[in-house]
């Protein structure tokens, strides 16, 4: 029997033609049973920043072959692929998403099982904050950046219409874009004299474009 594609449901009976044996034995091989197996696992760390991973099996040109799910708890998986008996080592393609619509693709072989690491998981791009200062009557306005688990901050100068770019990089593809950031002012007075640098308390955000 197979189990139900994306593990809903009931298992299916993947029938069989009737084959002469000689013997008592009957030894029940993948050319036998007329399927192969994709093997593949995820590194224990990934699970840190997302409770499951969803792989999506498909070959070019054909539709999807099958699914899965990887969890911390059941990180390693072997789809199985009937009518794929051919012992060439077919690859595959395998998406690899958490449900938030952030995904990875991936080729895997029926000949060699496939570890999905961190390394695989890492954005090739880095993510882009546009940080945009409002209407404000202060005689000075910077702002202070980070990534929530880095201690190393930038800071830009803000002046209005005058947009500023911070660029970084995620662990994951499926870690938010979150981030963490201070302003630091100079304001004024009814008078328009200066006061003196007011420093803001860290604010954590997910906004891509950031007004302040």
């Amino acid at each position: 029997t197979l189990a139900p594609k994306g593990g809903v449901g009931w298992p299916a009976v993947w029938r069989r033609d009737f084959v002469p044996v000689t013997g008592l034995v009957v030894a029940i091989d993948r050319e036998l049973a007329g399927m192969e197996f994709v093997q593949v696992a995820a590194e224990g760390l990934i699970f840190a920043h997302t409770p499951q991973l969803n792989l999506t099996l498909w070959q070019e040109g054909a539709l999807e072959a099958a699914a899965a799910a990887l969890t911390a708890v059941s990180p390693t998986t072997a789809i199985a692929l009937p009518g794929h008996d051919d012992g060439t080592g077919a690859t595959f393609h395998v998406y690899v998403g958490d449900g938030s619509g952030r995904d990875a693709k991936f080729c895997v072989s029926t000949v060699t099982p496939t570890t999905i690491t961190t390394y695989d998981l890492e954005p090739q791009q880095p993510d882009t904050i546009t940080i945009q200062r409002g209407t404000d009557s202060h005689a000075f306005m910077g702002i202070e950046l980070a990534k929530l688990d880095d201690d190393n901050t930038v800071f830009y100068t803000l002046e209005p219409d005058q947009p500023r770019t911070w660029s970084f990089f995620r662990r994951t593809l499926f870690q938010p874009v979150r981030y963490r950031y201070r302003l630091h002012t100079v304001p004024t007075d009814p008078n328009g004299n200066t006061l003196p640098l007011v420093l803001g308390e860290w604010v954590e955000s997910e906004e891509i474009n950031l007004m302040v």
